[in-house]
This record gives structure tokens, C-alpha cells and sequence, in this order.
């Protein structure tokens, strides 16, 4: 049986179930803050992800909306630099999708 993914939205935290049959499931990803910076041009994605970051606490992850093509370039660049572990997919058409976890020793 193929898995089914579940998106549910509880007091603002996203958390993706992967169901697996017989009512067994396993939490896969758990957001505890999206910003969607879609509208924003470069240095306004970047700012306010930094301040994003700074209200997480250890262990909690971050997920991040950007189009503008500047940000889509630097952003990951100043997440590596940092030492931030994250991962980067596209969401849809010129869309960027970047889930970023917090560590004990990040900004």
C-alpha cells in the first residue's frame, strides 16, 4: 500500500503525518512557523527570516516561501555559511521552498 500524506494545522504548527495502512502513521515534519515572503524583494526575505529564526526554539523548524530570484540565490548561501541544516525544494512555478531547522548553538 502506498502511504497518504496528511497536512493538519494545529495552534499555527503544520505537522505532515505519512499513514501507512492499518491506522499506523508516523509524524514526518513538524513546522512550527511559515513565513511567506512571496512578495517581498531581496533584502526583505532574508531579514525577516533571520527574525523568524530567532523566535523558534531548538529542535523546531522553519518553513520559507520565496519567488524573488536574489533571495532564492543568497538565502541558501547565508543558511550554509551559518551551518544551518536545511533542505530546499521548489513548491510551484518560480515558488521556493526552504524548511530550515533550529539548533541549540543558531542565531
Amino acid at each position: 500500500m502506498t502511504p497518504a500524506m496528511v497536512a493538519l494545522n494545529i495552534n499555527s504548527m503544520l505537522i505532515i503525518l505519512a499513514f501507512q495502512g492499518n491506522d499506523k502513521f508516523e509524524v514526518r515534519l513538524i513546522i512550527a512557523l511559515e513565513l511567506d515572503a512571496r512578495q517581498w524583494k531581496c533584502p526583505q526575505p532574508l531579514i525577516e527570516m533571520k527574525l523568524a529564526l530567532r523566535r523558534l526554539t531548538q529542535g523546531q523548524r522553519l518553513r520559507l516561501l520565496i519567488t524573488d530570484p536574489g533571495s532564492q540565490r543568497d538565502i541558501p548561501l547565508w543558511l550554509q555559511r551559518q551551518g544551518f541544516e536545511f533542505e530546499m525544494k521548489p513548491h510551484s512555478h518560480e515558488v521556493m521552498e526552504i524548511i530550515i531547522l533550529k539548533r541549540e548553538i543558531d542565531v
